[in-house]
């Protein structure tokens, strides 16, 4: 991964949605969803803005007091986590950041994530066309014939 790297949010396969400052994810093939805070969804607001990923660790670095080998460090090490997972896409920056984002004052810590994966049959059901009478979500029955 290079320092101009940008990131792309696959939103082919993950919906997204900030509550209360809290980011989550939902894997709509898989049906795991994932959960950010403090950091971490910061991160992701920087990844959506545009900024590359030497952006990115410029950004916090401006806005904490971590050394930024610390910042380096967990940023990638969180950045390659999402790839992973394929919530994100990597993608070549074609030209530098033209963004200059100032963050309030933060008390870094390393980026995580929560996976789930407990809701994984109830977030993949077809509600269209997996139903019967009494309706979503109870999978309609199926006959041996």
């Amino acid at each position: 991964m290079s320092s101009e790297t940008t990131y792309r949010i696959n939103t082919d396969r993950f919906a997204h949605e900030t509550v209360e400052g809290e980011i989550i994810i939902i894997d709509m093939d898989e049906g795991n969803y994932f959960s950010m805070r403090d950091t971490s969804a910061m991160i992701w607001e920087l990844i959506a803005s545009g900024l590359s990923h030497s952006g990115i660790i410029s950004a916090l670095y401006s806005a904490s007091d971590a050394s930024s080998e610390y910042i380096s460090e967990s940023v990638g090490t969180f950045l390659t986590q999402l790839v992973s997972e394929q919530i994100l896409q990597e993608q070549s920056a074609e030209t530098e950041d033209a963004i200059e984002i100032k963050l309030a004052s933060l008390d870094f810590q390393a980026p995580t994530f929560d996976k789930y994966t407990e809701m994984q049959d109830l977030l993949t059901l077809d509600p269209i066309h997996e139903v019967d009478e009494t309706g979503w979500p109870n999978r309609a029955e199926t006959t041996d014939g």
